[in-house]
């Protein structure tokens, strides 16, 4: 198990070398996801690799003169590694228009990084419980299965997209059994650990990572896990990018244990799966529409983020939430107000951690977290 747990964790620490060293020894192309909901299973299904680009921990420098400072840490972040040539390898950009912010950004890119062979938006509907949205929705995945043929220079048929449905659709499942676990177990694994599982899985061909959680989950069904006065809690929050991991490992030290999470490199990567028993294009349209976690860049209003969260934290027997917003996240924001609002009338604590790409003090978290898990203990 721990022999395992240290590989996710060589993975998750180099985001892009895995991706390269695929791309060497295949002789394939590979994809670059960037912000939200990218199809994979279309990439997939065309023999591409599709990898999540996430933001890097290194201090920002070259993308001070095309950025502003007010934008959030992963903008800043990924547009620093495409100026600088980390990207160069990637052979095609997929950028989901998510927010006003990274449609910004893929033109900077576009303009300035002179290594990025392709970068291509793609504009998923915002509101999305429309006949319009459904119809456009459609169009957009067919964009993509064109783009896909283009850059793999074949076609596309229905038996491969099923196929990579059904590979997603099982990694989903095995990361799910992993949650459960979590849940049954809780510190069983540790939240930086779970962190690094998904994110590997991010930047990795599913059936690589999917034999690799098959003996994990074998491990941690077998293992027992003494009894502990922690408080269980569920971290809910960091869109786009990976929850900083000082977060989740201070949240331990003080007395807390992550049983459930709503986090983008979380169970939001894995909540939604696709119905095998639709036709591929209308499945995978179908997923996006119908999504499982509610969304603050989508509209939805029969889907509510306090109404979700309430859900998860009586599942998985949690005393407390713990709201994590990456600074100048506007979405988030926005969305946050209507969750305080809706979270009143249930008697559970919750507590909100701004996080920045620079600028936070360890210490600071660590005492205000510290109070939070006091105060629901006390």
């Amino acid at each position: 198990m721990e022999q395992l747990l240290n590989k996710f964790q060589q993975i998750a620490a180099e985001p892009l070398k895995t991706a390269q060293y695929w791309k060497e020894k295949t002789g394939k192309k590979v994809v670059g996801c960037m912000g939200l909901y990218v199809t994979e299973e279309i990439f997939h299904a065309a023999g591409l690799l599709p990898v999540v680009i996430l933001e890097k921990d290194s201090p920002i420098l070259r993308a001070q003169a095309h950025v502003q400072s007010y934008m959030c840490g992963y903008i800043r972040s990924v547009t620093d590694q495409a100026l600088a040539g980390d990207l160069d390898f990637i052979d095609c950009i997929i950028s989901h228009d998510c927010c006003h912010t990274i449609r910004m950004t893929t033109e900077i890119i576009k303009r300035n990084a002179t290594g990025i062979k392709d970068i291509q938006p793609i504009f998923l509907p915002v509101t999305i419980k429309k006949a319009e949205s459904w119809t456009y929705t459609l169009q957009e995945l067919s964009f993509l299965i064109e783009k896909a043929e283009k850059l793999a220079a074949r076609s596309i048929t229905e038996d491969d997209l099923m196929q990579s449905i059904q590979t997603y659709n099982k990694h989903r499942r095995l990361l799910k059994r992993l949650y459960q676990l979590r849940r049954d177990k809780p510190g069983i694994i540790s939240a930086r650990q779970v962190s690094n599982i998904v994110k590997a899985s991010m930047l990795m061909p599913k059936e690589e990572h999917n034999a690799m959680l098959e003996p994990l989950l074998e491990a941690m069904e077998n293992k027992t896990v003494e009894a502990n006065n922690k408080i269980p809690v569920i971290v809910s929050g960091s869109l786009c990018e990976t929850c900083d991991e000082y977060v989740l490992d201070i949240l331990e030290e003080v007395g807390g244990v992550v049983v459930d999470d709503d986090l983008y490199v979380g169970s939001r990567y894995f909540a939604t799966e696709v119905d095998e028993s639709l036709s591929p294009l209308t499945a995978l349209a179908l997923a996006y529409v119908n999504m499982v976690p509610p969304c603050p860049t989508r509209h939805d209003p029969d889907n509510k983020l306090s109404d979700y969260l309430i859900n998860m934290a009586e599942r998985a027997r949690a005393k407390g939430i713990i709201s994590v917003i990456v600074k100048f996240c506007e979405a988030h924001y926005y969305s946050y107000l209507t969750f305080r609002r809706g979270i009143k009338e249930f008697n559970i604590p919750e507590y909100l951690i701004e996080t920045e790409h620079e600028g936070v003090s360890p210490a600071q978290v660590k005492t205000r977290l510290q109070s939070f898990i006091e105060s629901i203990r006390g």
